[in-house]
């Protein structure tokens, strides 16, 4: 349920959270594929790191090992999820050209070579089908994988 708007006179704006921004700007379809999201997380017991954006909302999936906090990607309100290249937990070339064809085997995702050297995007609406839902997930599995093994 969202919350309300204070009724304290000093508060002039009402902020809410980041998954209530997520509801609020996405369609319905995106917004159940983004509390799918969340809920695949938790159930690989990762932790979400909420964006504040001054425009956006976001949120990542995230897996702490060794001491290290990893971002597996990013799901923004704007309807897109990001996979952030240069700060990847991926270290070497082979598996980020490795992650980038296995997203690009997801019908409707089309990465650029050159992703694996910054960033890329794709909608989430991409993921409407749960056969690309199911393989996106599989997907970040095999990244959970390979981060615990390095």
């Amino acid at each position: 349920m969202p919350r309300q708007p204070s009724s304290d006179p000093d508060l002039l704006l009402y902020r809410p959270s980041p998954l209530e921004d997520l509801e609020l700007r996405l369609r319905t379809e995106e917004a159940k594929i983004a509390r799918q999201i969340i809920d695949w997380a938790e159930s690989k017991s990762l932790w979400i790191q909420w964006g504040k954006g001054a425009v956006e909302g976001t949120y990542y999936p995230m897996l702490n090992h060794e001491g290290k906090a990893n971002k597996i990607f990013g799901v923004f309100s704007t309807g897109r999820i990001e996979i952030d290249f240069r700060h990847h937990p991926f270290e070497n070339e082979a598996q980020k050209v490795e992650l980038l064809g296995r997203l690009n085997s997801i019908p409707g995702v089309s990465m650029p070579d050159k992703a694996i050297e910054t960033w890329s995007s794709f909608p989430l609406s991409t993921l409407k089908e749960a056969s690309s839902l199911k393989h996106f997930f599989e997907i970040s599995e095999w990244v959970i994988e390979e981060i615990k093994r390095s």
